[in-house]
């Protein structure tokens, strides 16, 4: 979640403003996080790091989660388990 590929600059003209692009990332992030828990997966593995957000998530549904996880050891996983290694959370 935390490796988006694009960043952006946003210009605002009243402070007001500033809040609701707050809220609209921080639904995006829940959204995300929200799909992943509704697979119902135990078990989370990334590539990338992640955070203590997504991690705190997914303890408080008792998903375990692991960040930086080698391909090597996804694949191996996977095998072993009979798993799927998801590349995105849209459809």
């Amino acid at each position: 979640l935390k490796a988006e590929k694009d960043n952006a600059e946003v210009r605002i003209t009243d402070p007001d403003q500033y809040q609701s692009i707050v809220d609209a990332e921080w639904n995006i992030i829940y959204d995300k996080l929200n799909l992943i828990a509704n697979t119902g997966a135990n078990v989370v593995l990334s590539r990338l790091a992640i955070g203590d957000l997504a991690t705190q998530y997914f303890a408080d549904r008792s998903i375990f989660s692991a960040g930086r996880v080698e391909g090597e050891d996804l694949e191996r996983t996977r095998r072993a388990t009979g798993a799927q290694v998801q590349t995105t959370v849209q459809g």
